[in-house]
């Protein structure tokens, strides 16, 4: 369920009374992170232990006790240099890409061609140019494989295109 439909079966289930536009805006900007899981098993459990319309402190006190605030343990990327010629042991690539437009018969064409490929912590100290743009790849390499770096990062390979093109 979304946080829509929560707030919507939330004045459905607890009777007559309604949020006003003040309540649903504090509840849609404090419970946005919910998944709609999360949502589901809260809405559950405000329909057990809940009397009244649930506020944010009702939705928060029922998330806290399913152990749904608990922070994350923060992992920093620690990388030892190896003889990757790539990304030299850190797994991580910054990607720096030019964009351009182009008008042809069919239509408009976005091409993004790739300028400079380098170890990401490099890239932080590349100004952009005009018209460029930097994304991150994890590197083909075994440090690629790293827990911590992201899994959805995508892995750059010898078959990753230099020019992509994008019909608009």
């Amino acid at each position: 369920m979304t946080i829509h439909e929560f707030i919507n079966r939330s004045e459905e289930s607890f009777g007559d009374k309604r949020y006003s536009p003040g309540q649903r805006a504090a509840i849609e900007a404090k419970c946005w992170h919910f998944t709609e899981r999360e949502l589901n098993a809260i809405y559950s459990d405000l329909l057990e232990t809940c009397k009244t319309l649930p506020l944010v402190a009702h939705i928060y006190a029922s998330a806290r006790s399913m152990n749904m605030l608990e922070r994350k343990e923060f992992k920093p990327h620690r990388w030892q240099p190896s003889d990757c010629g790539l990304c030299r042991g850190e797994g991580r690539l910054g990607i720096i890409w030019r964009l351009t437009f182009e008008e042809r018969p069919t239509g408009v064409c976005e091409i993004q061609e790739l300028t400079e490929l380098f170890q990401y912590t490099k890239s932080l100290q590349v100004a952009l140019k005009p018209n460029h743009y930097r994304s991150i790849f994890r590197c083909r390499c075994l440090a690629g494989e790293a827990d911590t770096i992201p899994k959805a990062w995508p892995k750059w390979s010898n078959d990753s295109n230099a020019r992509r093109e994008v019909w608009l």
